[in-house]
């Protein structure tokens, strides 16, 4: 086909998609040449760009989606324009559908500048289920490899091996819409709080390294039907965005290798106890905040930790209508109740109770102690922009923090075991917290870590507290923790 009728085609298709005749041909006749150089060299696709260029000085959409393309604010493109900064954002996104649009039909497709809806899913790579796990306002479901949403997963990044996440009102498959991300995104946060609170990852347990990138979520949307466009995700050094490459920045991702993690409904049975009418703006970002601090960080970046722990509980404490300076003693103080109301009709709880305060433990002291660490951390760094490099870690936080929501927020739902989980707690802080994952391989017999008998105790004991023919393995616990809690007497557990 030669120039004169291919050039006929390209500008009758451009018409008929809505654009204006007159500025069309005149646009096209002012790069007319270098056009029908790069149509001569086969290069269509350059060809439009060179028409776009000359195509923009009539069509300020396409000019506003070129400057936000070098980097120009939102705000920026409003201000040299006399319009809003929405406006500003739907002019260049309009502009980019026309750009990508006319692409398209000088590479022989069709031009279409509608918007199009977009099929999507979000896929939790390193995530195993065996059977969809229903839960308050979501489901985890398992990948399915011949399913009617298969062909939106990247075959050469993922595995199909993991799991997806489903709002109620959207099914993997379905179309891209704000409010489904939004709920996706909060309901992968408190998947992964009450995963954390129940399972801690800690050195020694079975379940091994888990981090709170072990519940990466990708937002797979469906690709262009036309290959040449290569998908791009914005990514931002705080400073301005770009875009990269879709599937370099899951490759990039997922570099970071990581063992899978298998959720059972039982390793799930707090998500809703602790968030079910708690997903008000501050709640949720006091979740993410403790999420943020179970994160894989670099070698230098850790000492964020203490900021984001401490300001965490801090948004709790105000929710509740609490005092900062206040906080473990009224912490404190809840617990207690909660613990000696319990052990009036809990064998268990009144056992537990009795052992730690043997130790002479002064509850409130040793909560003061560890979160005015954690602030005297978080004041070096936000104020005087001294990292702490001794919070690398932060286990004292990541053990307390969602006890001390269970207290402040469940109190009506808490039941008896719940309360062996917070007199367990208390026995736990009879000890220092840089021992609670010290595991002594030089006695005779293996002994557990602290942290590993808090987490055992607490899953195991309310087995058993309520059947008759299992009193003796209760028996057997109970005196396992008076053991524990006496460092005299090695530990039978």
């Amino acid at each position: 086909m030669d120039f004169s009728e291919w050039s006929e085609i390209i500008i009758g298709k451009i018409t008929q998609a809505g654009f204006d005749a007159g500025i069309v041909i005149q646009a096209f006749k002012e790069a007319q040449a270098d056009i029908e150089l790069e149509y001569e060299k086969e290069e269509c696709g350059a060809a439009g760009a060179h028409f776009i260029k000359a195509f923009e000085k009539y069509d300020d959409d396409l000019k506003m989606a070129r400057e936000r393309g070098e980097g120009a604010s939102p705000r920026k493109i409003a201000e040299q324009r006399g319009i809003t900064s929405d406006d500003a954002v739907f002019g260049w996104q309009r502009g980019t559908r026309k750009k990508l649009a006319l692409l398209n039909g000088f590479r022989g497709g069709e031009i279409d500048v509608s918007v199009k809806r977009r099929r999507a899913l979000y896929y939790l790579p390193l995530v195993r289920v065996t059977e969809s796990i229903k839960l308050s306002g979501f489901s985890i479901k398992p990948f399915i490899k011949d399913g009617i949403y298969s062909d939106l997963l990247a075959g050469g990044v993922f595995d199909g091996a993991g799991s997806v996440i489903e709002v109620d009102g959207f099914e993997s498959g379905g179309h891209l819409d704000p409010d489904v991300d939004t709920r996706v995104f909060d309901a992968v946060e408190r998947l992964k709080f009450g995963y954390f609170f129940l399972n801690p990852s800690y050195s020694g347990s079975i379940f091994g390294y888990i981090s709170s990138e072990t519940f990466e979520c990708f937002r797979v949307i469906e690709k262009n039907p036309d290959g040449a466009f290569e998908q791009k995700v914005g990514v931002s050094n705080g400073m301005f965005e770009f875009s990269e490459s879709l599937e370099a920045y899951y490759r990039h991702r997922i570099s970071h290798t990581q063992r899978p993690v298998k959720l059972t409904e039982c390793k799930l049975s707090y998500v809703d106890f602790l968030t079910d009418g708690l997903v008000s703006a501050d709640h949720m970002a006091a979740i993410r905040m403790y999420n943020r601090c179970w994160s894989t960080y670099s070698i230098h970046s850790h000492y964020d930790k203490a900021l984001f722990a401490k300001v965490s509980s801090e948004v709790l404490i105000k929710l509740k209508n609490g005092s900062k300076k206040f906080a473990a003693q009224e912490f404190s103080v809840a617990i207690l109740k909660v613990i000696n109301k319990a052990s009036k009709s809990s064998l268990a709880v009144s056992h537990i109770a009795q052992e730690f305060s043997k130790q002479g433990l002064n509850l409130q002291d040793a909560i003061e102690a560890n979160l005015n660490g954690l602030k005297d951390a978080r004041d070096k760094i936000s104020h005087e922009g001294v990292p702490n490099y001794s919070y690398v870690n932060v286990p004292f936080y990541l053990v307390w923090f969602p006890v001390f929501w269970l207290v402040m927020f469940c109190e009506d739902k808490l039941t008896e075991k719940e309360s062996i989980r917070l007199a367990l707690f208390c026995g736990l802080m009879c000890f220092r917290v840089n021992d609670w994952q010290y595991i002594d391989f030089e006695s005779m017999r293996h002994r557990k870590s602290h942290l590993q008998i808090f987490d055992d105790c607490s899953i195991r004991i309310p087995k058993y507290t309520n059947r008759e023919d299992q009193a003796c393995i209760l028996d057997s616990y109970l005196k396992g923790v008076t053991n524990w809690l006496n460092p005299e007497k090695p530990s039978q557990l």
